[in-house]
């Protein structure tokens, strides 16, 4: 299974790293991937700067709602807390969340910035960035820190706004409701309740719990402070579990096309028959386990090698299920070949 591969995969490249074979990169790899690190760095900094701009944003918005006085302070609150979901579901939002989780374990920022210094460090570097370039990327962390700390300041400015306002009318509306109850504890006490019938009198008001009548009717009106108000601390702590334990239906749910392995088999065939190959015969020489997956990975095989697709022309491939069905599948024509693919890097 594609799961359990890749966890065979993981643990024989622990042990070839324990055993100090590791294999080290060329000096092209090496600049490209530095590269690529310094894209990836300056792009971080870019999702902070728009998830700042959209806490603006939300933050002005809100305060538009409060001024308008269009929402009481239950839209309010309810506002804030989905715009801060629905912009922490963006994909610069869970970079911006995923680093916050960082700043929290100091471990993780030492471990980034040894990274950084042992990247910087390697000779191909210079050849990689440029003078001003190796220096933005010796103090990444520290402005990334610097970028979440003005995203943080941008949200608390809503949170306060929000607080401000809660407690502006809060009191207010403590008293008109306090005035209420009230008014309704006193007209509950001119009532004559030992006469059968005002108890058993229709209210238009359903039945709020279950009949206390060891409790004097007016008693059972008023508020009751529960005694018992020892916190209970949930339970978030990891817990290991041995693999081999896991039920089969765990490891059937990963078990998806294995993209990698497909295109490997592909070639050797392909190389084994040296000649073109159609789809639907591709099919009844490699006989797919996930049939709609595959010819879509074969057809962006044809398509990744300048292969043509003929979607004017087609043919059929027909196959059989686990239970016995047979499937017929309408397919583009084209021809698949090993020299035209074997040139390509397929990661």
């Amino acid at each position: 299974m594609t799961l359990r591969r890749r966890i065979a995969e993981l643990e024989r490249e622990l042990q070839e790293a324990e055993a100090g074979h590791i294999e080290v990169l060329e000096t092209h790899q090496a600049v490209e991937h530095i590269r690529e690190v310094f894209n990836l760095a300056s792009s971080l900094r870019a999702d902070f700067r728009r998830v700042e701009d959209s806490w603006r944003e939300a933050d002005r918005a809100l305060r538009q709602s409060i001024i308008g006085e269009q929402y009481h302070r239950g839209d309010i609150v309810e506002r804030l807390l989905n715009d801060q979901d629905a912009l922490l579901n963006t994909p610069e939002g869970r970079v911006f969340d995923s680093f916050q989780q960082q700043l929290r374990q100091s471990v993780e920022l030492t471990a980034m910035s040894e990274r950084l210094r042992v990247i910087l460090s390697h000779p191909s570097a210079s050849n990689a960035l440029n003078r001003l370039q190796r220096h933005d990327l010796r103090w990444l962390v520290k402005r990334l820190v610097d970028e979440s700390q003005t995203v943080l300041q941008a949200r608390a400015r809503s949170e306060r706004d929000v607080r401000g306002f809660m407690k502006t009318g809060l009191a207010a509306e403590h008293h008109r409701v306090g005035h209420l109850l009230n008014e309704f504890l006193n007209l509950a006490l001119k009532l004559d309740w030992q006469r059968q019938m005002i108890r058993k009198q229709e209210v238009p008001l359903p039945a709020v719990g279950v009949a206390v009548t060891g409790v004097p009717a007016i008693e059972r009106l008023r508020f009751k402070e529960v005694d018992d108000e020892a916190e209970q601390t949930l339970d978030l702590s990891n817990h290991a579990t041995d693999l081999t334990q896991i039920g089969d239906d765990f490891w059937d749910a990963f078990n998806g096309l294995d993209r990698e392995a497909l295109i490997q088999q592909t070639l050797q065939l392909l190389a084994k028959e040296n000649r073109p190959v159609g789809l639907a015969e591709l099919a009844a020489l490699l006989p797919p386990a996930h049939d709609l997956e595959t010819f879509a990975v074969w057809i962006g095989m044809a398509r990744e090698a300048g292969i043509e697709v003929i979607d004017s022309q087609r043919e059929f491939a027909e196959l059989s299920d686990g239970e016995g069905r047979r499937w017929r599948f309408n397919l583009p024509t084209t021809g698949l070949e090993s020299q035209a693919l074997m040139d390509i890097d397929w990661e």
